[in-house]
C-alpha cells in the first residue's frame, strides 16, 4: 500500500505525538509499504534507511500560516504526494491544518484516518472547553464524519471521545513502541554508578518531560508521606523541562525532606535510561492527563510495575496487566499504591515480571502492522 502520514512536526521535543507519527512511518515501510512522511519540522528525527520491499520518503512543507492553517504555497507538493496514495493518516484534533490535508486527501479520492491523540478525553475540556466545543460543533464533527476511521490508542479514549464521532468509526490501535532495545536490558550497573544513592534505598521513577501536565508534584507529596511514615524511598524524575518549573519542584521536595533522595537526572536516553528503569523499583505516572503514556509503558518492558490514574487513559489495559495499580491522583492514594512495591522487591519483581510480558504481548509489532493494514483496507 502506498501510506501518507502528515504530522506538522516530528521533533521528538516537541512530545509524543511526533514520536508516535515517526515510529508509525518507519514500522510500516519496514513492514514492506511504500510511506510517505509530510512535515514541516524534521528537528531530531533520525529517519533510517528501509531495507526491503518497503519505503519511506520524506517531504517538507513550508511554516504554517495563519491559524495553524496550511499555506497555499504547500499545496501542490501535498498534493503530488497525495495522488494515487492508499491513505492518508494524520494525528491531532485541534489543527485546521490537519483539516486541510484531510480536505486535499478527499478531493483526490484518497480515503483519510485520523488519530485523536487524547485531545477529546474528557479531561481536555477542563480549559478552555468553550472554544474547543464551538470548534468542534462548526468544523470538528463534520470532519471526523467524513473519515475512514478514527483511531484511538486506549479503550477509555474510544469511550470518551466517540461523542464527537460514529463509534462504528472508532478502532483501538496501541501505539508503536520500538521492542528492540528491551529484548537485552543492560542492567542496573551504569545508573547505579552514576547515580549511587539508587543502590541504597528503593526508589519510585517517572520520566519523560518535565512538566505540570505530569503531575508530578503529587509524586513528590506521596514520596514525601511514605518517609513520614518511616518507609525510606527516592523519587527519580528522568527528563528535561524549563528550569524555573524543575526548581520548584526541588523547593516542594527539600519542603518534604526529600533532600538527596529527590534526583533529577535530567533528559536520558539509550542504555543509560533503560539502565535507570531498572535501578528503581516501580514506576509511577501520576500525570493529570495523558492518552497512552509510551514512557510508562517502557517503564514495563523494563520490567516496572506501574502505579497511575483514571487519568492516563491506557489504564484500563494496563491494569489486566498484572503489574499495575491503578489510584486516585491524590498523594495518599499514590503513597497507598507505591507502598505495596516499594515496601516489598518480592512482590514488586514479581508485578514487574507480568508488566514485562504484557508488553512485549500486547505490543508485538506484527500484530499492529496487520491492524493498521485492516484499517487502512477498510476491513476492521
Amino acid at each position: 500500500m502506498r501510506i501518507v502520514y502528515f504530522q506538522p512536526s516530528v521533533d521528538s521535543r516537541v512530545g509524543g505525538p511526533a514520536r508516535t507519527t515517526l515510529d508509525t512511518a518507519i514500522t510500516m515501510a519496514q513492514a514492506g509499504h511504500k510511506v510517505a512522511l509530510v512535515t514541516q519540522e524534521l528537528g531530531d528525527a533520525t529517519v533510517p534507511t528501509i531495507t526491503g520491499s518497503g519505503s519511506l520518503a520524506v517531504h517538507t512543507l513550508p511554516p504554517w500560516g495563519r491559524m495553524e492553517s496550511l499555506p497555499r504555497a504547500a499545496w501542490p507538493k501535498l498534493d503530488a504526494v497525495l495522488n494515487g496514495a492508499d491513505a492518508l493518516h494524520v494525528l491531532g484534533v485541534f489543527s485546521y491544518g490537519n483539516i486541510q490535508a484531510c480536505r486535499r486527501a478527499r478531493k483526490l479520492g484518497v480515503p483519510y484516518h485520523v488519530s485523536i491523540a487524547g485531545m477529546l478525553d474528557d479531561h481536555c475540556f477542563e480549559v478552555r472547553a468553550g472554544k474547543k466545543l464551538l470548534y468542534m460543533a462548526l468544523v470538528g464533527k463534520r470532519w471526523l464524519r467524513r473519515a475512514a476511521s478514527v483511531v484511538c490508542t486506549a479503550e477509555e479514549e474510544l469511550n470518551e471521545s466517540s461523542r464527537f464521532f460514529p463509534r462504528e468509526k472508532g478502532v483501538v490501535i496501541p501505539a508503536f513502541v520500538d521492542l528492540t532495545p528491551f529484548h537485552t536490558l543492560p542492567g542496573p550497573g551504569a545508573a547505579l554508578e552514576r547515580w549511587p544513592r539508587l543502590g541504597e534505598v528503593p526508589a519510585v521513577i517517572s520520566l519523560g518531560r518535565v512538566h505540570p501536565i505530569k503531575g508530578l508534584e503529587r509524586l513528590i507529596e506521596a514520596v514525601g508521606l511514605l518517609r513520614s511514615q518511616s518507609r525510606p524511598c527516592a523519587a527519580v524524575i528522568a527528563g528535561g523541562g524549563e528550569a524555573a518549573y524543575i526548581d520548584s519542584l526541588r523547593a516542594l521536595g527539600e519542603r518534604h525532606g526529600l533532600g538527596e533522595d529527590l534526583i533529577f537526572t535530567g533528559g536520558v536516553g539509550g542504555d543509560l535510561k533503560l539502565s535507570l528503569l531498572q535501578a528503581a523499583r516501580v514506576y509511577c505516572s501520576p500525570s493529570l492527563h495523558e492518552n497512552f503514556g509510551i514512557a510508562m509503558v517502557e517503564g514495563m518492558l523494563a520490567g516496572l510495575p506501574t502505579v497511575t490514574t483514571p487519568r492516563v487513559k491506557i489504564w484500563r489495559e494496563i491494569e489486566r496487566s498484572g503489574g499495575a495499580t491503578i489510584t486516585e491522583l491524590t498523594a495518599p492514594d499514590l503513597a497507598r499504591g507505591l507502598a505495596t512495591y516499594l515496601g516489598d522487591p518480592l512482590a514488586a519483581s514479581a508485578a514487574g515480571a507480568r508488566a514485562r510480558a504484557w508488553g512485549m504481548t500486547f505490543l508485538e509489532p506484527g500484530a499492529l502492522v496487520a491492524a493498521y493494514e485492516a484499517v487502512y483496507r477498510g476491513r476492521r
